[in-house]
């Protein structure tokens, strides 16, 4: 038993950011990356979502990862993504340079989008096609699914997941360098 607690405490740690922080406008300005930059920088969802679609009588799941569950009495695919999931930069999203395209999967096509929020400091926030009745729509795969977001347990609000970097990775990402040899000049 012990054994067990050890080994989940090794496996979280090891999918955890070391030195974890809220990606923000400010970081992204600061630091000018380019979408080369971008894609070498590890980014983590900060709270679990679900997402989920109704399924019709005879329509089957979209997505290998899926799963077939009841949600308010009917069918449901739903897709899980848990906090600390990693994720990578895939593109700049709907026109804007500030809005990142990141996927938590291989397939580079099953990505959710993120931008400034500017309500809360800039951080960079899970964007919504739609909003109906405080649950927001999003388009996954070229499929629309609804989120069901995180309740903060003491305001009972719905909290909007944001990008969370590896600072770490980031400080070791901007400190490659190589050294110039020198160049001689010939008589």
């Amino acid at each position: 038993m012990k054994k067990l607690f050890f080994f989940s405490l090794l496996l979280i740690g090891a999918c955890t950011p070391t030195n974890p922080k809220r990606f923000t406008h400010v970081t992204y300005t600061n630091w000018n990356w380019t979408d080369a930059h971008l894609k070498r920088v590890q980014f983590y969802i900060s709270h679990d979502i679900v997402l989920y679609r109704f399924l019709g009588e005879n329509e089957v799941l979209r997505f290998k990862n899926g799963k077939i569950e009841m949600h308010k009495g009917r069918k449901a695919e739903k897709i899980y993504i848990y906090s600390y999931t990693k994720g990578g930069f895939i593109s700049r999203q709907n026109g804007k340079e500030e809005n990142f395209a990141i996927s938590f999967e291989e397939d580079d096509s099953l990505f959710l989008t993120f931008g400034p929020h500017p309500r809360y400091g800039g951080e960079y926030k899970l964007l919504a096609k739609a909003w109906n009745g405080g649950v927001p729509t999003v388009t996954y795969g070229g499929v629309e699914f609804e989120v069901i977001l995180p309740v903060d347990p003491y305001t009972g609000v719905g909290v909007i997941p944001w990008l969370i970097i590896d600072w770490k990775g980031v400080e070791e990402n901007a400190t490659n360098f190589r050294v110039a040899k020198g160049r001689k000049v010939g008589n």
